[in-house]
């Protein structure tokens, strides 16, 4: 059975994908693969055409996947690979995501299998990439799909190992279960322990009308964990079921320049889990469900400049900020940003014990205005502090309230709450608040 099952995989990756070889001889010889929907080394619209491309130059030893204008659907993630560069035209190479499909589970998945049993098996083909969740494991983060690498009755086998047990409904009432459930749900782009990788100048629109089975699913349009040594440029990410950009699991030296995150139902972009090094700039975060940049756990000697980031936090559930930071986020500059228009404060520092405080950062050289907004607060503020936080430089910044009469929600510049301390205010210029520039519950 299994073999038959590879089998059907492998024909079904070769009829996605038509390779013109002979003639494109000299492009191999550069190391450059072009993927297009005609006239390319591989011709194909969907993920499958980019991965062949990839793993081809992976085992040569690295290139550039070079993806020409067109529209991609993606099925499942496309798997970056370390020294594989993968480059567009921003406003014309289009990777979509597939129509969402789940289904209840028929039976249980359980850990270390690797087939699930769907009561629909027929919304599901060869190469999606899928997961199970179930209301015990419902709001975990999506950054490893199984790939389904074959179907046979009513079954889909799964290329790695169920990492969690997933219960299904135990009877037709729906009692004594979990109401588990199997879904399409994966990040668009997705490095994990890749190094020297660039990826430039591409739309990614994770947009889908359907119900993908459950509420707060969380993925991300690009995911890097434990990733060193890349870039991330001149990418339009919108319309995600979670981050638009997540840098995890400890990634080192990873620049973020020149991006759009909008539109997603989280964060726009979210480095954390002690990740180092990070650099964002002249990028563009706006109207994301959560903070703009929500700086995560253990970020550190990090730069967050030059950035333009406004209308974010508007969720129904846990109204946001423009920049979050706080758990043993620490020694990170975030200077030059125009933060505008969040929902409730400009930059928001969380509240954490000294031990895990958000310590040794500096701000400095923004424009911070006109933070809290209409029907989603009625206090905003410019820079919020809270937390057993200490040693923070706030420099040379522009906070202000610009608005007039009830529409000055932005109450204040700087609030200090109580147990911050060692906090330097040098040279800003803070106008406008309804009530007084900096209050400082501190003592």
């Amino acid at each position: 059975m299994r073999i038959s099952v590879i089998i059907l995989f492998t024909c079904l990756v070769v009829q996605s994908v038509a390779f013109n070889g002979k003639e494109k001889a000299d492009n191999f010889t550069q190391q450059i693969v072009t993927v297009g929907l005609r006239d390319a080394d591989i011709n194909g619209s969907d993920n499958m055409a980019i991965q062949a491309a990839v793993d081809l130059l992976f085992y040569r030893g690295g290139g550039t996947v070079k993806i020409l204008p067109g529209e991609y659907t993606l099925y499942n993630s496309v798997y970056l690979r370390s020294n594989v560069n993968i480059i567009g035209d921003r406003e014309s190479t289009i990777l979509k995501r597939c129509p969402a499909v789940s289904s209840k589970l028929l039976v249980d998945a359980d850990v270390f299998e690797k087939q699930i049993i769907p009561a629909d098996p027929s919304l599901f083909k060869v190469g999606m990439g899928i997961v199970c969740r179930s209301n015990n494991l419902m709001n975990a983060m999506i950054t490893a799909p199984l790939t389904i690498a074959g179907i046979e009755n009513g079954k889909l086998y799964v290329n790695d190992y169920i990492p969690f047990d997933f219960t299904a409904i135990l009877d037709s009432q729906g009692k004594g279960g979990y109401d588990g459930l199997v879904a399409n749900v994966f990040p668009m782009l997705l490095g994990n322990r890749i190094e020297n990788v660039i990826v430039d100048g591409l739309t990614i629109n994770s947009f889908t009308k359907e119900d993908p089975g459950w509420q707060n699913v969380r993925t991300a349009g690009i995911f890097f964990g434990t990733c060193k040594n890349s870039v991330i440029r001149n990418v339009k990410v919108s319309n995600t079921q979670g981050d638009g950009i997540l840098i995890a699991d400890a990634s080192f030296n990873i620049t973020v320049e020149n991006c759009e995150s909008s539109d997603n139902t989280y964060h726009g972009i979210h480095p954390g889990s002690h990740s180092t090094s990070v650099t964002v700039k002249n990028c563009h975060f706006h109207h994301n469900g959560s903070d703009g940049i929500y700086i995560c756990w253990g970020v550190k000697n990090s730069f967050f400049i030059e950035n333009d980031v406004h209308h974010n936090g508007t969720r129904k559930i846990g109204k946001r900020n423009g920049i979050s930071i706080g758990h043993k986020d620490t020694n990170n500059i975030i200077e030059g940003n125009h933060i505008h228009e969040n929902a409730i404060s400009g930059i928001h520092f969380r509240t954490k014990t000294e031990a895990n405080g958000a310590h040794n950062n500096v701000i400095k050289g923004n424009t911070i205005e006109n933070n809290g907004l209409p029907g989603h607060t009625d206090r905003g503020y410019g820079i919020f502090i809270s937390g057993i936080t200490h040693d923070i430089l706030i420099g040379n910044n522009i906070i202000r309230e610009t608005r007039q009469e009830d529409s000055r929600l932005q109450k204040n510049a700087i609030v200090l709450s109580p147990g911050v301390s060692r906090v330097q205010i040098i040279n800003n210029e803070m106008s406008g608040h309804p009530e007084e520039n900096v209050v400082d519950k501190s003592k």
